[in-house]
């Protein structure tokens, strides 16, 4: 009998938690903004890179892009990229060692346990 109380006790409370924790784990985890620019780019013509080239495919479906994105190896890749392509655009993933190379102008994104950055640079 303790132990079916202690279990429903215990259950009431992670539910709680569920209702509480919801709203912030879904801003970390659903990049609905940058999902919504990224498409409303590309249909306006625009390309666009993806630093670092490993989350190049990350947003291709769930944006429904038509294009693929190009994948930047190197933040010298993206500035050459940035400089050659004015009209384009920049998905940025960054941790902590690599945001300071980029002094975004635009608000960043809380994505997991990084920051994403969407602009026209990523300076």
């Amino acid at each position: 009998r303790i132990l079916q109380v202690i279990a429903s006790c215990f259950l009431c409370f992670l539910i709680s938690m569920h209702f509480a924790l919801a709203k912030t784990v879904n801003s970390l985890y659903n990049p609905g903004d940058i999902i919504s620019a990224l498409s409303r780019v590309q249909r306006e013509g625009h390309r666009i890179a993806v630093y670092p080239a490993g989350m190049a495919d990350q947003f291709q479906f769930a944006a429904r892009l038509t294009e693929p994105v190009v994948s930047m190896e190197s933040i010298q890749g993206l500035r050459d990229w940035e400089g050659n392509n004015q009209t384009g655009y920049c998905l940025v993933f960054a941790d902590r060692k690599t945001l300071h190379a980029f002094r975004p102008k635009r608000a960043l994104t809380a994505y997991r346990d990084k920051w994403l950055l969407f602009s026209r640079t990523a300076n």
